[in-house]
């Protein structure tokens, strides 16, 4: 058997058990098994050396970043710049980053506890942040614990991929689910917002495993 017929038997067995579940549990049970796949969160009621805050959807990432802060998890929450969109370049738009900054001030975090870190190349995705991230640490002080902060569908694919890039610098790293929704993963196919981002999200994690899933970073 070559491996492309191993490999076509594993989808089709994977495709009819999906099919199954769909049929016997009803499409919600499916669904809601969609999105709790995105999911991955790993907490802890100690002390960590920083929170990341990943860039995009600002007003429900900072509130649960700042909410870390208030409650004495760190004491410095970290954020890169992204590459500016030509909106914002225009002046049209403030940056994400003075958005951040703006709101987590708002928020009581004084200027001293945010850590704006300015890459010294483009910044444009997941992973991009996560390497942006150790230079910078490289550059002044690993830290022994980071806890990062991404909307929930994003989580999974944010935890992979730091855990890769810090994988040689012993980094305990946890991970909390951003949500204005109570039970995102619940709902998520009754918006086209939740539609949209679960589908892309899907193909950027294949995309990942593709890339960077037998290989160093």
């Amino acid at each position: 058997m070559t491996v492309k017929t191993k490999k076509f038997r594993i989808y089709l067995v994977a495709a009819a058990l999906g099919v199954l579940l769909f049929v016997t549990f009803g499409p919600n049970f499916f669904l809601k098994a969609v999105g709790s796949g995105l999911v991955k969160e790993r907490l802890t009621n100690e002390r960590v050396d920083g929170v990341v805050l990943l860039m995009g959807e600002p007003l429900v990432r900072v509130k649960v970043a700042t909410a870390l802060i208030e409650q004495k998890i760190s004491n410095k929450l970290y954020f890169i710049k992204s590459q500016t969109s030509p909106i914002e370049e225009a002046g049209f738009f403030p940056e994400e980053g003075d958005v951040v900054k703006t709101i987590a001030e708002s928020m009581n975090i004084k200027s001293e506890q945010l850590g704006f870190i300015e890459s010294e190349g483009r910044v444009t995705s997941t992973v991009d942040e996560a390497m942006a991230l150790r230079r910078y640490f490289l550059k002044t002080s690993m830290p022994k614990s980071l806890i990062l902060v991404t909307s929930w569908y994003h989580t999974r694919r944010t935890y992979w991929i730091f855990s890769k890039v810090f994988d040689d610098h012993n980094v305990d790293l946890y991970i909390k689910a951003a949500s204005i929704e109570t039970n995102p993963t619940g709902t998520w196919w009754n918006s086209e917002q939740g539609l949209v981002a679960v589908a892309l999200e899907y193909i950027k994690f294949a995309r990942y495993l593709y890339i960077y899933g037998f290989r160093d970073i």
